[in-house]
């Protein structure tokens, strides 16, 4: 969801756009037609992820000639790659460049839920900023499962950019009602369509929940200044 929303960002603001994606189990973003996916697969031919398959992935980052490039990772793989990027230094490698290639600035996207997951994507993020202690991280809030319990004269956000000196920034998504542009969003994400085709193909009731939303997130994108 964040890749598929951050893509539409930075083309929505005119930016060049690629995208990978490394999931093996679930390659959503390789799903969506409009986007420009490559998709790497890490797989051996007994069904284990093969480390050394991240290799094209560096290669594409390395060489991409985009703007911006934008890495989905599946829960399946998620370890595998933190483990590939951390043991062979990969983010040091990307960001001082090469031979023949330019360096590129590189930020870890996460995401903090509310409800019975909110402790669980805590300790996500504690792990991250751990195992990548001088990169720059942005997280997500996502508050459709229940807003993330706010400290006493802070925001969230507030709280913990203070406590975790390496975020970047800290991205909140508009509250919907799951009953309605809830499960508008159900359906886009499904169908793997960008919010702008859910917007022209919906009805008057859809179009104005999905365009309230997409306004908002691109809003709150454009803030953080991320793209």
């Amino acid at each position: 969801m964040i890749a598929a929303l951050l893509y539409q960002a930075a083309t929505a603001l005119g930016k060049s756009v690629e995208a990978f994606d490394t999931d093996p189990i679930n390659a959503t973003l390789a799903g969506y037609k409009s986007f420009a996916v490559t998709r790497i697969d890490v797989l051996d031919e007994s069904g284990a992820i093969d480390p050394r398959k991240f290799d094209g992935l560096m290669e594409g980052l390395a060489y991409s000639q985009c703007e911006h490039v934008i890495v989905d990772n599946g829960a399946s793989s998620f370890v595998e790659l933190g483990n590939y990027i951390k043991n062979g230094d990969m983010l040091s490698t990307l960001q001082e460049g090469g031979d023949d290639w330019n360096g590129h600035h590189v930020l870890l996207h996460t995401v903090i839920t509310g409800g019975q997951a909110f402790n669980d994507t805590i300790k996500g993020l504690h792990e991250l900023t751990e195992s990548f202690p001088n990169q720059g991280v942005v997280v997500w809030v996502n508050p459709y499962f229940g807003k993330p319990p706010k400290p006493e004269g802070r925001t969230f956000g507030e709280f913990l950019s203070e406590k975790t000196p390496s975020i970047v920034s800290v991205i909140e998504l508009p509250v919907i009602d799951a009953r309605t542009g809830g499960v508008d969003l159900e359906r886009v994400f499904l169908n793997h369509q960008t919010l702008a085709e859910a917007i022209a193909a919906g009805n008057v009731g859809t179009k104005s929940r999905l365009r309230t939303y997409w306004n908002a997130v691109r809003e709150r994108i454009e803030e953080s200044r991320v793209l």
